[in-house]
């Protein structure tokens, strides 16, 4: 009980200094152990604290290396849906610009300007200059590459090819209007090509899919891929 603000207990003196062998009992934790701070309590408290910090550990461990994997094939996937995508909407806006004008978009430019969609969205020749024919805009927007990188040289762009300059499948033909994904792994870039075109990515027999050799080496991975819409181009 309590009385004028001193604590009585059983067996315990108030007023007497406090004995570290006095074992008298508060429930079931004695004074000793509440001086010297080593309760029963607190000891299985810390123990069971850190074992379950011990399983949860683990258990994040595991399910790391057994999702990861399946996390990245999905992110993976979406971005093969993407690209798909982009190139559908590419072509169909390239194609439309011919059939306009009778040429393509950029001509002729072998620079930057073709990661601008210019000539898709505005009419520009790259020059200056209009075109005549022009009735668009035939895209949007100008998609982002989703393998991209930004800072890099050819950084999160596609990029638009009809600079009609050279022979970029090595079939003899020279003069391909295409676009070049940059960045692209090469197993999914081998799916691409599987998928739409012919599975055959570099030598003798590629098709519309096939490895931009001019600026990347077989081996490579990630490797930079084109994508043909028309050749040749003139």
């Amino acid at each position: 009980m309590i009385k004028r603000g001193k604590m009585f207990v059983a067996g315990f003196t108030p007023f007497r200094d406090l004995n570290p062998a006095v074992d008298a009992k508060v429930g079931s934790v004695t004074f000793k152990r509440l001086l010297s701070g080593k309760s029963n309590v607190n000891k299985s408290l810390t123990g069971f604290t850190l074992i379950e910090l011990i399983v949860v550990i683990g258990i994040i461990a595991i399910l790391t290396v057994i999702v990861a994997p399946s996390a990245f094939r999905s992110i993976e996937k979406s971005k093969i849906a993407r690209a798909t995508s982009d190139m559908k909407s590419l072509r169909a806006g390239a194609i439309s610009y011919n059939v306009d004008t009778g040429t393509w978009p950029l001509l002729g430019i072998g620079d930057g300007r073709r990661a601008s969609g210019m000539g898709f969205m505005t009419n520009n020749d790259g020059n200056g200059n209009t075109v005549s024919g022009w009735d668009g805009p035939y895209l949007d927007r100008w998609p982002r590459n989703p393998w991209g990188r930004p800072g890099t040289a050819f950084g999160n762009n596609y990029y638009w090819d009809a600079d009609s300059a050279g022979d970029d499948n090595g079939n003899g033909i020279v003069g391909e209007a295409q676009v070049i994904m940059f960045y692209v792994p090469a197993a999914s870039a081998l799916l691409l090509d599987q998928r739409y075109d012919n599975g055959v990515l570099t030598g003798a027999g590629v098709g519309n899919i096939y490895q931009n050799l001019a600026v990347s080496s077989p081996g490579d991975d990630p490797l930079h891929l084109n994508w043909m819409v028309k050749e040749p181009v003139i």
